[in-house]
């Protein structure tokens, strides 16, 4: 991914991250977001291993974990992550394992 469409992508979701609110505790609906939500961790990913200090590695690792927080079918209110899907799984269930693959993938540490 060039870095420019990798930046715009972020510069889009961005906003989204902003409006959202919630300071993570929150899951959303997917459907809140700009681009698919691959594309924008693809870019989160690519910008990541550009950064040239540690504070630029952590926003970008920050704003791919935030993609966990955003879920299929969540509908238009946030629902806390202490809350339960319609299968009886906790959001938490769901969304915690996607950023630590995440986080994982990010450090070089694929276990």
């Amino acid at each position: 991914m060039q870095i420019d469409d990798a930046v715009e992508i972020i510069q889009s979701y961005v906003p989204v991250l902003q409006k959202g609110g919630g300071g993570g505790t929150s899951v959303m609906d997917s459907s809140l977001l700009p681009l698919p939500k691959d594309q924008i961790q693809a870019a989160a990913i690519a910008l990541y291993k550009r950064a040239t200090d540690d504070a630029q590695k952590e926003s970008f690792m920050g704003m791919a974990k935030s993609l966990a927080l955003f879920q299929p079918d969540v509908g238009d209110t946030p629902i806390s992550l202490e809350g339960e899907r319609s299968d009886g799984t906790s959001w938490r269930s769901i969304v915690e394992p996607q950023m630590q693959d995440i986080e994982r993938s990010l450090s070089g540490n694929p276990d």
